[in-house]
């Protein structure tokens, strides 16, 4: 008896195959047969009717991994784990550490261009940061409450500081301008300066 095949574990495995070719050589190598090629498979089509809808499908999907891996770190923090040293896995995340999340972080690069023109692409990224900016305005408002920050933080806009330069600091490793472990160092002398109480 022939064996089933999942029709989505197969589009997400394309997906994952997606992110090493733009991974090596960018949005415009994509091929819907490369793609197919680099996940093992004689073709793509049977499960994407085009490249842009593979492209599209390949984008939420690695958001949808990169938001579960984000609430798994504030989930499964330890208890009596200080709000700051969450908040500061959290942005370890963000700056995708590691080489699969490296390759992630090309193709939101690569796709952040598209979410100019397309309003579809656009709401995709929105909601993403949206969702992104409670989670790290929570942490911070934790911190405060916790006094491990300035009684006069605001949480929201220190938010979207520190999202801003965990992008910044991925284009940077990602075009060579420093390390990833400089870029990390940055970050985290930033949470250190804006977490730091003033002196008495």
């Amino acid at each position: 008896m022939p064996k089933k095949v999942d029709h989505e574990e197969q589009r997400r495995r394309i997906a994952e195959a997606l992110w090493r070719v733009v991974g090596r050589g960018g949005l415009e190598a994509v091929s819907m047969r490369d793609v197919a090629a680099e996940a093992g498979l004689s073709s793509a089509q049977h499960y994407f009717t085009s490249k842009d809808e593979m492209l599209r499908y390949a984008l939420e999907h690695m958001v949808e991994q990169s938001t579960r891996r984000i609430h798994r770190r504030v989930a499964g923090a330890p208890e009596h784990t200080s709000p700051g040293t969450v908040l500061n896995d959290v942005l370890t995340e963000v700056l995708l550490p590691e080489q699969q999340y490296r390759d992630q972080a090309r193709v939101w690069a690569s796709y952040l261009a598209r979410a100019t023109v397309e309003p579809q692409v656009a709401q995709l990224y929105q909601q993403v940061y949206a969702e992104l900016g409670v989670v790290v305005a929570d942490l911070i408002r934790a911190a405060r409450d916790a006094g491990e920050a300035p009684a006069d933080l605001d949480p929201h806009r220190a938010a979207v500081g520190l999202l801003a330069l965990a992008d910044g600091l991925t284009l940077h490793v990602l075009v060579g301008l420093r390390t990833h472990k400089s870029a990390s160092a940055a970050m985290a002398d930033h949470l250190d300066g804006l977490l730091r109480k003033p002196e008495i």
